[in-house]
């Protein structure tokens, strides 16, 4: 029978039309000559969860158990099956959907029920791909929709064909997403632990909020979204974290990393981080990649407007200013050198602080460290805390006669005060 044949017949017959003694044993041959279609058949989990999202009407219903009881005559489970889809059909607690598809007419319920028969046959064949990335809430064996949002209290289980499982440890909202490469969800608040089993390399598992996305081939890690950070904690395995900008963290098993407006960083690391060893480093606005006089990595000063200046700028800035953070750096100041210091402008460009270089410091490589209740009031307004840093500028006076390098700078939150870099 061909796929076009197969299609007509299961239109007719879950329509409710009858189907002549000769379309009836093709398709029976169908079940036993394919395994793939006798297993979607005969899977509760499926078809059970496809059949709760719809409403079906009482006659409609009655047919389709009659139906499938019929052709499923020769099977060892029958019994077991039409009870089930008998008690599925009856069934009507849901979890609260914002979004839902609109209720379907028998043709085009026949017509979505045939997907699901046809999707396992023809996977082989790259038709329909994808039908297994719709889980099933546990328990109810609701079948959940790209589109669909969901608000779900603390235990409900989302579970997937493959054994992935998401559990909601903290009242959730959540949406699955269409997007043809694998799992997708997108959480808004709340809570989920998520055991993910093995995914193909080319379709991983994304977990996205609007401050970073988590990519999982396979692994156990919770995920916790609030109106200000998103936060990973893995368990086993790694997660790829971050907003695709090549910056991504790989968070390992026994970490955790957060997300917030400022992007993504490891949640015991420190608030912003240069380092000439790390590859993932932010860039300069002004600066380049050199060497220092003993042959070093580092950034070198470049010349702006009569100033020696390595320079971080940022428009939705780096980090937001607290006094009891801890500015630590690594530099070397070298040549003729009237003045040399941190600068630091807010993203409203009202409020600015300076920290002054002591300079003694000349000709090798000093470890500096120093708050910014430390910072002074310059030109203008003092930075004040909770100020959006988007200047971030480490600068010497005059150019061309000075030198800077920098090796390391970084900034830690209060709860994650370091000593000098290494």
């Amino acid at each position: 029978m061909s796929r076009s044949t197969l299609l007509e017949c299961w239109t007719k017959f879950l329509d409710g039309g009858a189907l002549s003694s000769e379309e009836l044993e093709e398709l029976r041959a169908c079940l036993d000559q394919d395994p793939a279609i006798r297993q979607v058949l005969l899977d509760d989990w499926a078809l059970d969860g496809l059949l709760r999202s719809r409403v079906l009407d009482e006659e409609t219903g009655r047919r389709f158990t009659a139906g499938m009881t019929t052709l499923l005559a020769a099977q060892a489970d029958q019994g077991r099956f039409a009870e089930r889809l008998r008690a599925a059909i009856g069934r009507s607690p849901r979890a609260p959907v914002e979004r839902r598809r609109r209720t379907w007419q028998p043709l085009a319920l026949a017509a979505g029920l045939l997907v699901t028969v046809l999707g396992a046959w023809s996977w082989g064949h790259g038709w329909l791909a994808g039908r297994e990335e719709e889980p099933t809430i546990a328990g109810n064996h609701q079948t959940v929709h790209p589109g669909d949002v969901l608000h779900l209290e603390p235990q409900v289980e989302l579970v997937w064909r493959d054994g992935t499982r998401a559990v909601v440890q903290s009242s959730a909202t959540i949406a699955l997403m269409a997007n043809g490469q694998g799992k997708h969800l997108t959480v808004d608040a709340g809570s989920l632990r998520i055991h993910a089993a093995p995914q193909p390399a080319a379709h991983p598992m994304a977990i996205s909020s609007r401050y970073a996305t988590a990519t999982v081939v396979g692994t156990d890690f919770t995920f916790a979204v609030t109106g200000a950070e998103a936060r990973l904690e893995v368990e086993h395995g790694s997660v790829r974290f971050g907003i695709g900008d090549g910056r991504d963290l790989l968070v390992s098993a026994g970490s955790s990393a957060l997300a917030d407006r400022f992007g993504a960083r490891d949640a015991a690391g420190p608030l912003f981080h240069w380092s000439a060893d790390s590859a993932s480093s932010p860039s300069p606005s002004s600066g380049r990649l050199g060497k220092a006089p003993d042959g070093q990595p580092c950034l070198v000063a470049t010349d702006t407007a009569g100033l020696t200046v390595i320079n971080f700028i940022r428009s939705n800035g780096w980090f937001a200013s607290d006094p009891r953070s801890i500015v630590t750096c690594r530099v070397w100041i070298g040549k003729q050198v009237a003045w040399a210091g941190f600068y630091f402008q807010d993203t409203s460009h009202q409020h600015h602080a300076q920290w002054h270089l002591p300079l003694d410091i000349r000709g090798a490589w000093r470890d500096l460290r120093f708050s910014l209740a430390d910072v002074v009031r310059t030109n203008g307004p003092p930075l004040a805390p909770g100020d959006i840093i988007e200047y971030f500028m480490l600068q010497a006076q005059f150019a061309p006669s000075a030198e800077i390098f920098l090796k390391d700078l970084k900034v830690s939150a209060p709860s994650l005060l370091t000593s000098a870099p290494r």
